[in-house]
């Protein structure tokens, strides 16, 4: 299947290779991230369910190693975030909303640290609205009222701490 421009299949081989050159090796941070980005490229453009879950956690096993190796590592931690996230997107395609619920929080978690370590990072600061918002739509789903207060409540920490939202987030907002 085609898919922005370029094939599932030839990002699949190109993993393959990385794999079969970096067994037995300990691999470097930028390789790790390479095959993160890769992964997580995947989890969103393979139309494959099954294959959505299986890159979307390849992209979450790498990048969990890089914050393991260097836990200073700003971008390693912003990375592992919107791997976490997409984790919780992967498990969303399936219908596994308590799954999708618990990786759209912790990811929002993380990167809400982030941000609160670096107000001046503006990247971070809007890459705060996406998993919120998954977050709430998933609260809604699964009854959980509690968590969408608390949702609603991180909206506003966000409008106060500067976050700019898009109107079609405000617009989801005002509904929930």
């Amino acid at each position: 299947a085609r898919v922005h421009g370029s094939e599932v299949a030839s990002y699949e081989k190109a993993l393959d290779w990385f794999g079969r050159n970096l067994e037995g090796q300990s691999a470097r941070p930028l390789v790790l991230r390479d095959l993160a980005i890769v992964h997580k490229y995947l989890a969103t453009a393979d139309p494959r369910l099954e294959r959505k879950l299986l890159h979307a956690g390849e992209a979450l096993r790498f990048d969990r190693q890089r914050v393991e190796t260097d836990a200073a590592d700003a971008n390693a931690r912003i990375d592992l975030g919107y791997s976490v996230v997409a984790y919780g997107d992967a498990l969303a395609r399936q219908r596994d909303w308590k799954g999708a619920w618990r990786h759209y929080r912790e990811g929002y978690e993380m990167r809400k640290a982030l941000a609160q370590a670096d107000p001046q990072n503006l990247f971070v600061r809007r890459s705060l609205v996406y998993p919120n918002r998954e977050r709430g739509l998933v609260a809604l789903r699964l009854a959980e009222w509690g968590d969408l207060n608390a949702v609603i409540e991180e909206l506003e920490w966000q409008r106060k701490f500067g976050v700019k939202m898009e109107a079609s987030d405000e617009g989801l907002f005002a509904y929930l």
